[in-house]
């Protein structure tokens, strides 16, 4: 609205956090025989914005892309750190823990 209006630049924004979220393809890419191993999201951040998070599935993974004003946010490689590490305690409170393979009992196998 301040962009269409001319007011962009000589008014406070009423936000400055802009999260999206883009589904991509859920099938694995090649490109001659190459494998796309991952896709990460690249965005902009509009005049008077500190943050644009944008996250982009794809063959069934979750990728962010961090872009951020480096006068607001000086440290966005913690930003990024941090995510990571509630995604994994995320993960571990969803998921159910993983199975321990079953040792195999000594004693007679049923072979002759």
């Amino acid at each position: 609205l301040q962009l269409m209006s001319g007011l962009g630049g000589r008014m406070r924004p009423v936000f400055n956090v802009t999260i999206s979220n883009v589904p991509g393809p859920q099938e694995t890419l090649y490109y001659e025989g190459a494998k796309l191993e991952a896709m990460y999201p690249v965005s902009l951040i509009a005049h008077g914005g500190a943050l644009n998070i944008t996250c982009l599935s794809y063959a069934g993974a979750l990728n962010f892309g961090f872009t951020g004003c480096r006068d607001t946010l000086p440290s966005m490689q913690r930003l990024a750190v941090y995510t990571g590490e509630a995604l994994d305690d995320l993960e571990k409170l969803i998921l159910p823990p993983k199975a321990k393979p079953k040792k195999a009992k000594a004693g007679k196998t049923g072979k002759a």
